[in-house]
């Protein structure tokens, strides 16, 4: 789960999950379409991973802060060789 509000400019995204779990956040960008439709690109700009830790919390720091309309996909997995 992603706890913390998504907002143009955030420099991190955080959350929780199941203590040690393997977390996959990715970022893709608006290509195109209306605000009420967009339409974002198929290869995320963005591809962080991380461990939740011994409490289920989580963050990975962003290469780039987040823009409007940005598409954030956060996903929980068992290891990192488990398949999503």
């Amino acid at each position: 789960t992603i706890d913390t509000p998504v907002r143009a400019g955030q420099p991190e995204i955080s959350g929780t999950a199941e203590p040690g779990v393997y977390i996959i956040v990715e970022i893709y960008s608006r290509i195109g379409g209306t605000d009420t439709s967009p339409v974002w690109d198929t290869t995320p700009r963005e591809f962080k991973t991380t461990f939740a830790d011994g409490n289920g919390i989580w963050s990975v720091a962003l290469s780039n802060p987040l823009q409007s309309y940005d598409r954030v996909v956060a996903k929980a997995q068992v290891d990192e060789f488990s398949v999503p």
